[in-house]
């Protein structure tokens, strides 16, 4: 079993991307399942923004959604968040006040690929700022253009030094 798991700053479109590619494929007859991002439920009726310590019960919930997915047994499951983001998200904007969580959900992302005999590749969409700066124009984002730059950059480099299987990808649209 693969677990494809999109990273990347908010509005890149690791949404759209993970769900165009287990539409896509569910129509060409692979055993595939989606696993969405938690918090979008709630971001996207601008419930709140989530804080530092939000994260932790963010990384929680998308665990047990990842689980319950991967015990279904597909082949292959195209995940728009994991645990992994949340620890990212959570040292990003926490200034370093959540040391631990990235430590354990490292652990748990290897007990999950032992236990149910996965394999997890972690797919940066690496777009440019022209994509970034056409997708902010009047989005209603917390990030303004320029913080999701920095984010992008940052993210990229974090995931590179913490993923066995990581894979950097321009183009967004599923082929």
């Amino acid at each position: 079993m693969k677990i494809i798991a999109f990273y990347s700053a908010p509005g890149s479109g690791k949404s759209s991307l993970a769900t165009a590619c287990y539409s896509s494929m569910g129509y060409l007859g692979k055993n595939v399942g989606y696993c969405w991002e938690f918090i979008k439920d709630h971001a996207q009726r601008a419930e709140y923004r989530p804080t530092p310590i939000d994260q932790l019960w963010i990384a929680g919930n998308q665990s047990q959604l990842l689980v319950n997915t991967v015990k279904a047994n597909y082949d292959a499951i195209f995940c728009d968040s994991t645990p992994k983001l949340c620890a990212w998200f959570a040292e990003y904007y926490g200034n370093g006040m959540f040391k631990n969580l990235e430590p354990c959900v490292l652990e748990w992302e290897e007990q999950l690929q032992s236990e149910y005999n996965c394999e997890i590749i972690d797919v940066f969409l690496d777009i440019t700022p022209e994509v970034y700066a056409e997708r902010y124009k009047g989005s209603g984002r917390w990030e303004n253009f320029e913080e999701v730059l920095k984010m992008h950059n940052e993210m990229k480099e974090w995931l590179k030094t913490r993923s066995k299987n990581f894979v950097a990808i321009v183009e967004t649209t599923p082929n």
